[in-house]
């Protein structure tokens, strides 16, 4: 990973931490004013990001470290840990969300006066909106999970703040609060289905799942490209660390090549996926061809001539 793509995701995850905190303070306060609980929870939920975002962050700072002699693969897994925690959390707090509306619903009955609590709700949605654009975008970029995971955050942000402002609309028309009571139900059951996604993701690279396989076939037809230069591959595995993808796989060439050409080969090779792959890293062992040799080298359908190069 560069240095640039290393400050761009510093800077994201400080800008996170910095509107999580905003909208946070922003929607409780209103909330606790009007005392509404489709508020209370879209705020409690910004709250949660205050604390996902700033373990992102930290999380963040220590992923971006250089590989050492205790982490030969670099420190990238941070980011997936980070990410694990932000499913369980979320899950949590869905589940107090539900509980809480469910509770309201049986022993709360009053009609607060919603009038300041729906531009508060708009304005929060309009700036979700904003940061979770942002985040996705520098995420996209430098291939960051935890940026990913975080931006998804305020875009749930933008849609659950987009439910309560109709919520407080149809409670002040119709005089009654189970609207309210409604969304902030509904939001606890999407941030629970969120928080599946998110864990389910981070457990995924946890357990070193394979790569994409949008990405595995990019390989596959580098390395195919390249023939009759290489015979075949095999035991070729992949896995992701953070913004990291580790590959690594074997090669065949001719046996009778020498060692610095058959090095020059697979040395392009790795180039070659490393350019067309970003943020990956490539090891490749090189094996002779087994297969009995033909009477003369022209009759080998592998033979890889200077001439065509």
């Amino acid at each position: 990973m560069t240095f640039a793509d290393e400050q761009k995701k510093m800077k994201a995850a400080r800008f996170s931490v910095a509107a999580a905190i905003f909208l946070s303070v922003f929607k409780v306060s209103t909330g606790l004013m009007f005392h509404s609980l489709g508020m209370l929870s879209a705020g409690l939920d910004s709250m949660m990001d205050v604390l996902v975002s700033t373990i992102n962050f930290l999380s963040m700072k220590q992923s971006v470290q250089p590989a050492d002699k205790d982490h030969p693969y670099g420190h990238g897994k941070i980011e997936n840990i980070a990410s694990l925690l932000q499913g369980l959390f979320l899950g949590i707090m869905g589940l107090i969300l539900i509980g809480e509306g469910v509770r309201e619903v049986i022993f709360v009955h009053r009609v607060p006066d919603f009038d300041a609590g729906i531009l508060v709700m708009i304005c929060s949605s309009i700036i979700s909106f904003w940061v979770g654009r942002r985040l996705a975008r520098v995420g996209k970029e430098t291939d960051s999970p935890l940026l990913q995971a975080d931006s998804f955050h305020f875009a749930m942000d933008t849609y659950t703040n987009t439910g309560v402002v109709i919520a407080l609309v149809l409670a002040q028309w119709q005089g009654k609060i189970i609207f309210d009571q409604i969304i902030g139900i509904l939001i606890g059951l999407w941030v629970i289905y969120s928080a599946f996604r998110i864990f389910r993701s981070s457990t995924d690279v946890l357990m070193d799942k394979y790569i994409p396989e949008d990405i595995q076939k990019d390989i596959n037809r580098i390395i195919l490209s390249h023939s009759p230069e290489i015979i075949e591959y095999h035991k070729m595995r992949t896995r992701r660390s953070g913004s990291m993808k580790l590959i690594d796989l074997h090669l065949v060439t001719c046996k009778d090549l020498s060692l610095a050409e058959a090095h020059r080969i697979t040395d392009h090779i790795e180039k070659e996926i490393q350019a067309a792959i970003k943020n990956s890293d490539v090891v490749i062992h090189m094996e002779p061809c087994l297969l009995k040799c033909p009477d003369t080298k022209e009759k080998c359908r592998f033979q890889h001539h200077p001439e065509t190069r």
